[in-house]
C-alpha cells in the first residue's frame, strides 16, 4: 500500500472515533442515516483490516487469531493501533 493510502486509511480511522464522541455528547440522538453510514465505515474498515491481517505473515497463526478476536471485539477503537502497528510501520516495505 502506498504511503498516501497508509495515511488516508488513518485519517478514516478517526471517524469512528469522532462519530463515538459526538453520539457520547448528544447521548445517543443521533439521525439515523448517521449511524447506518457509520455502520457501513465501520464494516468496510473491518473487511480491510481482517484482510490485511490474513496476509500478515510476520505474526503466528495464534496472535493472528488473537488480533482478528481483537478486531471484531473492539473495531472502532482498536483500529488506530492495529494500523498504526501493521500498516503504517509495514515491516514488510524495510
Amino acid at each position: 500500500m502506498s504511503r498516501i493510502g497508509k495515511l488516508l486509511l488513518g485519517i478514516v480511522n478517526l471517524g469512528p472515533i469522532g462519530f463515538m464522541a459526538v453520539a457520547v455528547y448528544r447521548h445517543g440522538d443521533l439521525p439515523a442515516s448517521a449511524v447506518a453510514v457509520q455502520v457501513a465505515v465501520v464494516a468496510v474498515l473491518l473487511g480491510i483490516y481482517l484482510r490485511h491481517l490474513a496476509g500478515n505473515d510476520q505474526l503466528t497463526r495464534g496472535l493472528r487469531r488473537g488480533w482478528a478476536l481483537v478486531l471484531l471485539a473492539g473495531n472502532w477503537a482498536v483500529f488506530p493501533v492495529y494500523w498504526h502497528q501493521f500498516v503504517w510501520q509495514d515491516p514488510r516495505e524495510r
